[in-house]
């Protein structure tokens, strides 16, 4: 299991208005979920953390005024800066996970035991995330990650237990 003890949750993209305002593109699955998150960073050494005065949904970015950010020329210097939450933070439903700790799991066939390879990437495309998959001979495959196809998944053991359809992995 990745052991990160942070998550980059987004990304300053712009400013708006002239007061210090700054749009932040979220990584979150909701921009709720990013507003639901009590204290953000700039980097991942839980350093810097923004005192965030206010935040809200705008479109699909999130505007956030920082305190003694009073000036567009202020804000105007943060565009480009990651955004960073530490996982404890942040609560999660039953059966979700945090990408990065998907990331390099073990994909097994749970009805033949299979080995599939580890899951590189996690692409989004809004209907459904799929598992980008690599073998040890650099095969790529990619699994929607739908209930229908997911087993389960076991944090302790690092796996995805799968029940792929017929012509997922070449068979």
């Amino acid at each position: 299991m990745n052991s990160k003890k942070y998550l980059k949750v987004g990304k300053i993209v712009g400013t708006r208005g002239i007061a210090g305002e700054v749009k932040v593109k979220h990584y979150c699955d909701t921009a709720e979920a990013f507003c639901d998150i009590e204290n953000f960073y700039f980097s991942p050494e839980k350093v810097n953390r923004l005192n965030i005065i206010t935040k809200r949904i705008f479109k699909n970015l999130i505007l956030i005024k920082i305190d003694k950010i009073n000036a567009i020329c202020d804000a105007e210097k943060l565009v480009g800066n990651d955004v960073y939450a530490f996982k404890d933070d942040i609560t999660l439903p039953d059966g979700r996970y945090f990408v990065d700790d998907i990331l390099g799991m073990d994909v097994i066939d749970s009805n033949n035991g299979i080995s599939y390879g580890k899951i590189y990437d996690i692409m989004q495309n809004g209907a459904h995330d799929v598992y980008c998959i690599r073998d040890t001979l650099c095969n790529e495959y990619f699994l929607p990650a739908v209930n229908e196809m997911i087993d389960r998944i076991d944090t302790q053991k690092n796996i995805v237990f799968v029940r792929p359809v017929k012509g997922i992995f070449n068979d």
